[in-house]
């Protein structure tokens, strides 16, 4: 059985300080495989809404390259953007709720 030694950063009422843990070989498979795929899982639960963004700004580029109406243009670019907006922000917690860090609600 291989062990592996890891650092583990732990947090008293004063300071962050590692603290050095030894991991067996299975225990670090069998977590490194729970949190892949977790971690895949809420990254491929955001693909629809990174397909959203991604077909918005194609009607942005549609409409402007076919010369539509400005406000058009305006409305489907500010569309465009707040979804990747959207997409940003939900990749972003998707990454702190994997490193175990809470993030304040969005509304």
């Amino acid at each position: 059985m291989v062990s592996v030694r890891a650092l583990r950063v732990t947090r008293s009422s004063r300071s962050v300080y590692p603290q050095a843990v030894l991991y067996s070989g299975d225990q670090l498979n069998k977590a490194w495989h729970l949190d892949k795929r977790t971690f895949i899982g809420m990254v491929e639960a955001g693909e629809p809404l990174i397909q959203q963004a991604v077909d918005a700004m194609r009607e942005y580029h549609k409409a402007r390259d076919r010369g539509a109406p400005a406000a058009e243009i305006e409305r489907l670019r500010l569309l465009a953007e707040s979804l990747f907006q959207v997409v940003s922000d939900y990749q972003l917690r998707v990454i702190a709720k994997m490193r175990g860090k809470e993030l304040p609600p969005l509304h």
